[in-house]
């Protein structure tokens, strides 16, 4: 997309953690991210709320120099959509 662009993941069955980590590309970096969820069937919730309190890390890739999001959820709720959504 032009001004951003997103990741979903749903939890489709039961799991300990679930770990998102984007990479963009150097010429093109995020500005600004948001980290959602929402209770949703095949990545089509329609209520998505800010994430409170993330494990998230921002960082630079030290070969390729790119930004990076890491994000943890730990014990994330079965039948949920994780999204990371960010603005070029």
């Amino acid at each position: 997309r032009e001004k951003g662009d997103n990741h979903r993941f749903l939890v489709s069955y039961p799991i300990n953690r679930l770990s998102f980590k984007v990479s963009f590309p150097k010429n093109k970096p995020y500005t600004k991210f948001h980290l959602k969820s929402a209770l949703g069937i095949e990545c089509t919730a329609g209520d998505f709320q800010d994430y409170p309190n993330p494990n998230v890390q921002e960082d630079i890739d030290k070969e390729t120099g790119a930004k990076t999001i890491t994000w943890v959820i730990d014990s994330p709720k079965l039948q949920w959509i994780y999204e990371i959504v960010w603005e070029w």
